[in-house]
């Protein structure tokens, strides 16, 4: 089976969603998948996802910010005299 077709499955032969991407360490860390559990265990599931994309966004532009890759990617870097 191919990437993601077999965690399909898992899931819809019972398998939760947080022990499909327990197999995948390198894209989900034990945060994403421990709040996953927890939100499958507490029927929150939804809203968990949410919140873990929000966080995933703001942490992603604050990396941006912090290192200056919009900067770079844009070219601006060169209009600053750097």
């Amino acid at each position: 089976m191919g990437d993601g077709v077999k965690e399909v499955f898992d899931v819809e032969s019972g398998n939760t969603v947080a022990d499909a991407m327990r197999k995948h360490p390198k894209a989900f860390s034990d945060l994403y998948t421990n709040m996953v559990a927890a939100g499958e265990a507490g029927g929150i599931l939804d809203t968990i996802l949410i919140r873990l994309a929000i966080f995933m966004e703001k942490n992603d532009a604050l990396v941006r910010k912090v290192t200056g890759y919009d900067d770079l990617s844009h070219g601006d870097q060169h209009d600053r005299g750097g």
